[in-house]
C-alpha cells in the first residue's frame, strides 16, 4: 500500500462560501521513529547499498515488495534521496562540480587557460588550474580530527575527498528485520492519523 495512503485527509474548499469542496491527503504531516527504538540494534540488521540500489530496490530485497522503501527512508533519517541517499559514480561527480564551481580555481604560472567565473571570463596564462572541487577544504590528523594547516603529520583533504568520504557514509544503512515489519506498519498507521 502506498505510503500516503495512511495519512490523514481532510476536506478543502475551493469557494469562499465552502459550497465546492475536495478531499486532500495531508502531505506535511511527519513522524519520526523514537531515538529508543532508533538505536536498539535488535531491531536492525545492517545493510550496505550498492551504488545503483534504490530505497525501492533495498525494500524488495528485504521484505518482497518495493513498496515499503519508505520505511527505510524513515528508520534512516533520510529526508531527502537526492542528498541523503548513496550517489552513484555519476551522480557524485555532478553533484560535486555544481557544488564547488565559481571563481575559486587555483592558478599557478605558465601555461594558457580560459575559464568562468559567476562574473566574468578570465584568460591567463598558467602552469596548472585545479578546479575548486580539488582544492583543500581542511587538514586532518591520523584520527580525523580537523587541525590547523601546518599541523605535524596533518593530511590535506579537498574538497572532493571530504564529499567522497561523506557519500561513503551513507552505504550503511539499518533495515527493519522483517519479523518487526507488520508492527511498524500498524503502528504506523495508527499514529500518523492522529
Amino acid at each position: 500500500m502506498p505510503y500516503f495512503s495512511y495519512f490523514p485527509t481532510t476536506k478543502y474548499p475551493f469557494t469562499d462560501d465552502g459550497t465546492i469542496t475536495t478531499t486532500i491527503t495531508n502531505v506535511l504531516k511527519r513522524m519520526r521513529v523514537l531515538t529508543r527504538v532508533q538505536s536498539n540494534i535488535l531491531f536492525y540488521d545492517t545493510y550496505f547499498v550498492t551504488e545503483h540500489d534504490t530505497p525501492e530496490i533495498v525494500s524488495e530485497k528485504a521484505y518482497g515488495s518495493p513498496d515499503y522503501h519508505w520505511i527505510i527512508l524513515l528508520i534512516n533519517n533520510i529526508a531527502n534521496i537526492n542528498y541523503d541517499w548513496l550517489l552513484d559514480a555519476r551522480q557524485f561527480n555532478r553533484f560535486v562540480e555544481k557544488k564547488y564551481t565559481g571563481d575559486k580555481i587555483i592558478l599557478e604560472d605558465g601555461f594558457h587557460l580560459v575559464y568562468e567565473t559567476n562574473e566574468k571570463i578570465v584568460d591567463e596564462t598558467t602552469h596548472s588550474a585545479t578546479h575548486n572541487a580539488d582544492a583543500i577544504k581542511q587538514y586532518e590528523d591520523v584520527d580525523g580530527d580537523i587541525v590547523p594547516e601546518g599541523t605535524a603529520g596533518a593530511t590535506a583533504i579537498s574538497n572532493r575527498t571530504y564529499e567522497e568520504t561523506l557519500n561513503d557514509n551513507r552505504r550503511e544503512i539499518n533495515i527493519l528485520k522483517p519479523q518487526y515489519l507488520a508492527q511498524f506498519v500498524n503502528e504506523f498507521k495508527q499514529n500518523i492519523g492522529k
